[in-house]
């Protein structure tokens, strides 16, 4: 069974003595790397310094045995940790099971900032014991931000703003980095990911830059039409899509086409403004049975935020989005729903009209709505579709409540099928539980 590890920041006191002559010493906390391998059922963690004599510890000796819940220091003071990935490369025939850190490397003064990438081997001993071995440490002149493994033994990764592709082959019985040409950005990739022959890169200035390797070249292809910071994504190629985020809060779905579009842009297909600002993506089976539409994958999106918070996110189809986005209308004008924005006027028809921009569903608005109850629920929605339009926002509603659910049960049943004697808005308010409320995580 895999062992969880995390890397961290660990904070070491030591004595410096006074060199001016006055015989004093100060204390001086410095902060190292380190790694700790978790018991995901549980159990004591606690520092190497805590460990009695004669227990392994965290020194940064190349090889050691690292009991679970005990921390390894893996650098000297000022180096930061940017990610981790694991890795099995197979050379030969031969598959390795490797932890790969890629780090900044802090230098005092001065003097500009380096990386480093440490590549460990990693096997299981006794079930409280991992072996772990520095088996390459490769340095390079600016902290490497982002890596990610290609192929069967190859690494990209980003140095500074330069994008490098190297490959372990065997030499004689001894593994050697064999260097390809690297390609320079214009600015630092935050994370990379890779989907042969193709690299997709997050960057600092572009959501998304696309490379294809060709041989032995990284050929750039298409990037994001608009300039966003970037900060991660997340390829969903069942839609053709590729899901990044941004210092900007947003989220956007960009159009990943089959050929090469003559403008080297990928079209944006929508965008949301979120709460907060999404660090990282990932994708998932975590949604529980009896929640699970049957026609829809269980698996969903899950965004951490960078305030600790997290977003759950789903790409649903355009039917089932007007379906939402019309409830969304009706309840964003409803002074229970939403109480202290209800009276603002509206700035949109309430029967939704697709925009790039106006793509996002607010489950948090409507799952205010499901929290009544389900025969409350559907008796709130009813009577929202029953109310008499305000004079004051006609432009921004049908004329008559009937003319409204009219265009409601059109919607209700491109986006559900149909729904023989079945009560229609009982069939809503069931699939707005089973697709707003949230998984049991």
């Amino acid at each position: 069974m895999p062992v969880p590890v995390v890397a961290f920041t660990t904070i070491r006191v030591k004595e410096s003595r006074d060199h001016k002559g006055r015989g004093q010493s100060q204390l001086r906390r410095l902060l190292y790397p380190a790694l700790m391998f978790i018991d995901p059922n549980g159990g004591h963690m606690q520092d190497a310094e805590q460990l009695p004599p004669g227990t392994s510890d965290s020194s940064t000796s190349s090889h050691q045995n690292l009991p679970i819940g005990v921390s390894k220091i893996i650098g000297s003071s000022g180096m930061k940790v940017l990610g981790l990935m694991e890795w099995r490369p197979s050379v030969l025939g031969r598959e390795f099971p490797l932890l790969v850190v890629n780090a900044l490397c802090g230098r005092k003064g001065n003097r500009a900032d380096t990386g480093s990438i440490q590549i460990y081997h990693i096997t299981r001993g006794t079930p409280d014991i991992v072996h772990i071995e520095l088996k390459h440490n490769i340095s390079c002149d600016k902290p490497v931000y982002s890596l990610a493994s290609y192929g069967a033994s190859s690494l990209v990764f980003c140095s500074g703003t330069t994008l490098y592709l190297r490959t372990m082959t065997d030499v004689d019985g001894v593994p050697k980095w064999v260097s390809m040409p690297s390609h320079e950005l214009n600015t630092k990739a935050l994370h990379i990911s890779v989907r042969e022959p193709y690299v997709y890169l997050s960057t600092a200035i572009n959501s998304i830059m696309v490379f294809k390797v060709e041989e032995t070249l990284l050929v750039p292809q298409i990037s994001d039409a608009l300039g966003r910071p970037g900060l991660h994504h997340l390829l969903i190629p069942s839609r053709s899509l590729v899901l990044a985020t941004s210092m900007e809060r947003t989220v956007v779905g960009l159009w990943q086409s089959p050929e090469r579009p003559l403008n080297n842009s990928s079209r944006t297909a929508f965008e949301a403004v979120l709460s907060g600002t999404i660090r990282k993506l990932c994708e998932g089976p975590i949604k529980p049975p009896w929640l699970t539409i049957p026609e829809r994958s269980p698996r969903v999106i899950i965004g951490s935020n960078l305030d600790g918070s997290f977003h759950q996110l789903e790409v649903i189809d355009e039917d089932t989005w007007r379906l939402l986005r019309f409830i969304q209308h009706m309840a964003e004008r409803n002074a229970t729903i939403c109480p202290h924005t209800y009276a603002e006027p509206p700035t949109m028809h309430i029967e939704p009209r697709p925009r790039e921009r106006f793509m996002d569903i607010n489950g948090d608005l409507l799952y205010r709505l499901l929290d009544r109850g389900t025969p409350d629920t559907a008796t709130f929605l009813r009577t929202m579709l029953e109310e008499q339009p305000d004079p004051d926002r006609e432009r921004h509603d049908f004329d008559t409540p009937e003319a409204r659910q009219q265009k409601f049960f059109e919607i209700v049943e491109a986006a559900l099928g149909p729904l023989g004697s079945q009560d229609r808005i009982e069939a809503v308010v069931d699939f707005l539980r089973r697709e707003i409320l949230p998984p049991v995580l």
